[in-house]
Parts: structure tokens; C-alpha cells; sequence
């Protein structure tokens, strides 16, 4: 610390010298040594000086890169926040994307489950349809043997009537076989009983017996159907030698909850003998175990009689009543006549065959319907037409 009191005493020197104070008598050894040092004090000064400079450069230097230390800060905590506004916005994506990853996961899990299960469905349906289509080939070949059984019946019965037959025989042919006929239209076909011949000079026709569904039948789906009564139709009788004639036949009346059709036969022509309505009374011999004959064109063939008996006397179907018979029938059947065994009268007229099971139902070929005697007689007087009716 030698620089101060050096500076002390050169001021105080200087300050002696300008006053024009007296310098103290000494020896010229001190004034040199004074002077001298003085003179270092002054360089001491200057170095000083410097130093201050320096130091003050320095402090400059140092505060404008304090200042450049501070901006640039400024500028990490700038970028950092924007890092961390990044970071942020990329967590946010992260979650975004783990969520949507596990979405995906989901659905591939829900689309295998998916996969799986149409697998199992097409292996149920695979069987299904294999099984069904065994089924259909039985119901095939059932059908088959049925049709040849019927053409085997048809042809045993062409041979039995071209032999010399019995006196029965011939009255079984005349008023049973001969008034039942074919009906027929589209792919539908069915039958009919004929049981009056109205002999007009102006207008002679034929009236007939039949189901109303039979009609319905033939006539859904014609693009010309407007009105049952206006619609015609194909009466088709066949005779013994196979030979077919075709009228228009049409509907005049009709009874859906009973099932019921009469039907006008536009022909003058002779169609042989029609079939005679027994009378009313005679419902008191139709029980169990009677004996009757039921004809009719099954498959659509020419007309078939089978026989068998009345098996319950009371069988209602949508609260109709009917008999159920045991004579063998098939499709095509319906609307056919069903005659007393001994009197060969028209008792019934039959409607329906008895199936089993509701997916593929089972015909049961002994077990029809047939709408009886007493309903035959109190329909055709609600339209009209008791004349056709015997007296009791």
C-alpha cells in the first residue's frame, strides 16, 4: 500500500513548492531522494492509471458479456419454454396415439372374434345345407315312389276296367270315378266334382263341387286375375281311353272358412253322369268305421279312387269342422269327392291331408280332411242353390 502515501507526500510537496514555501535546509542527498521520489510516485501513478484503464475495459468487457450472457439466457429460457410446449404437445400425441394403438388393438381383437364366429356359422350353415339337402333328396325319392305307386294303382285300375267288370264295378266307375275331374292353372292343380247339368237351351253348363283354395291357388299370380268371379280357368275330364277335353271353368260361388268352391263349367257337350248329393239325412250313418271312396287327380293325374273309412267323425281346423278319413291321398286331391261305400253317394267333399312338423312338414297320406255331408247342404242353401239338394 505504498502508493497512497507517496501520493501524500507529493501533494503535500507540490502543495509547498507553489506557495513558495522555503524548502527546509537540507542537504541536496534529500531533495534527490524527494525528487526521486516523486518521480516514481508519478510512474507509479501512470502504471495506476493503466491499471484503472485496464480494469475498467475489463469491467466493460465483462458487463457487455454479462448482458450478452443475460440475452442469450433470455433466449434458452425462450427456447426451453417452447421445448417444453413441444414436449407437452408430443406427450399429448403419445396419449393420443397410445389410445388410438389401443383402439386398434380392439377392433383386430373384435374383427378375430368376428372371423371366428363366421367360421362357426359357416360350418353350422355348411351342415345345415347338407343335411337339408339329404332331406330333400328322401322327400325326392318319397315322392318318386309315391308318383310310381299312383301310376302303378292307375294302371292296375285301367286294367281292372277294361276287364268285364262286375255289376258294382261298373256303377263304382259311373258315379264315382266318372264326375271327378281335374282342375288346373299355372303349376297348380286340384279337383272337382261334377253335380248338376243344366240343360238351357240359351246357356247349357255344368255346376261342380270343389275347394276354394284349390281356386285361389290356380289363379294367384295371373296378371289378368281381377275378380274371382270373371276369372276362368281349366276344367279337364279324362276318359278311360286317356283322352283328354278341356273346358273354361269358372268360380260363381265361394265360402273361405269353409273351404268351399262351386263351380260353372262352360260345355254342352255330355260329360257323363254327375255325382247325387246324398240327402242330409243320411249324416246320421256317417260315423267311425264307415265305409266310403275317395277320388281325386293327385300329382295332377287323370281322376284316382282309393278307399278306406270315416276315422273321427269331429276334426276342427280354425273352429271348421270336417272328417278325418283314412283313404289314401296326395297333393291334387283336394277339392275331390268322398262317396258313401254302399250308396255311392257324394257325402263330403275333401280338402286337406294331415302333415307332421312345421320346418319340412311330412305328408301323411291316410290321415285327410274332407268338409262333411251337413255343411255341403247348409252352404249351398246360403248361396242360393238348395234346389241342387235332395229331398229328405
Amino acid at each position: 500500500m505504498r502508493i497512497l502515501p507517496a501520493l501524500t507526500v507529493l501533494c503535500c510537496v507540490g502543495a509547498l513548492a507553489l506557495a513558495g514555501v522555503p524548502w527546509p535546509a537540507s542537504s541536496e542527498t534529500e531533495v534527490d531522494l524527494a525528487a526521486m521520489r516523486v518521480q516514481s510516485l508519478r510512474v507509479e501513478l501512470r502504471e495506476l492509471r493503466g491499471i484503472l484503464r485496464e480494469r475498467d475495459a475489463h469491467y466493460l468487457e465483462v458487463h457487455e458479456a454479462q448482458e450478452s450472457l443475460a440475452q442469450d439466457y433470455a433466449s434458452l429460457q425462450a427456447a426451453h419454454a417452447s421445448l417444453v410446449d413441444e414436449a407437452a404437445g408430443l406427450r399429448d400425441r403419445t396419449a393420443a396415439f397410445a389410445a388410438e394403438r389401443d383402439q386398434v388393438a380392439m377392433l383386430l381383437d373384435r374383427i378375430g372374434e368376428l372371423e371366428t364366429e363366421l367360421a362357426a356359422e359357416r360350418e353350422q350353415m355348411e351342415s345345415r345345407i347338407t343335411s337339408e339337402a339329404e332331406r330333400w333328396q328322401l322327400d325326392l325319392a318319397s315322392l318318386l315312389a309315391a308318383q310310381e305307386e299312383i301310376a302303378a294303382a292307375a294302371a292296375s285300375a285301367a286294367v281292372e276296367l277294361a276287364q268285364p267288370a262286375a255289376p258294382k264295378v261298373d256303377a263304382l266307375r259311373e258315379q264315382v270315378l266318372g264326375p271327378v275331374f281335374q282342375l288346373s292353372g299355372g303349376e297348380a292343380v286340384g279337383s272337382a266334382v261334377l253335380i248338376a247339368r243344366i240343360e238351357d237351351e240359351d246357356d247349357p253348363h255344368y255346376l261342380a263341387l270343389s275347394c276354394f283354395h284349390v281356386v285361389r291357388d290356380i289363379l294367384e299370380g295371373r296378371e289378368d286375375f281381377d275378380d274371382y268371379r270373371e276369372a276362368s280357368f281349366r276344367a279337364v275330364f279324362t276318359g278311360l281311353d286317356a283322352a283328354e277335353r278341356a273346358y273354361p271353368v269358372s268360380m260363381i260361388e265361394w265360402d273361405v272358412p269353409s273351404d268351399l268352391a262351386l263351380l260353372r263349367i262352360e260345355c254342352s257337350a255330355d260329360l257323363g253322369r254327375v255325382a247325387k248329393i246324398a240327402p242330409v239325412s243320411r249324416i246320421e250313418e256317417m260315423g267311425v268305421f264307415r265305409e266310403i271312396y275317395t277320388v281325386g287327380c293327385p300329382l295332377g293325374t287323370a281322376a284316382q279312387a282309393t278307399d278306406g273309412m270315416i276315422t273321427r267323425e269331429t276334426w276342427e281346423v280354425d273352429g271348421e269342422p270336417y272328417w278325418m278319413v283314412s283313404s289314401p291321398a296326395y297333393f291334387g286331391n283336394s277339392g275331390g269327392g268322398v262317396f258313401h261305400g254302399d250308396t255311392l253317394e257324394l257325402v263330403g267333399i275333401f280338402a286337406k291331408i294331415y302333415t307332421h312338423g312345421s320346418y319340412r312338414p311330412q305328408v301323411i297320406t291316410h290321415m285327410g280332411l274332407a268338409v262333411p255331408l251337413d255343411r255341403l247342404h247348409s252352404w249351398l242353401s246360403e248361396v242360393g242353390y238348395e234346389h241342387l239338394l235332395p229331398q229328405n
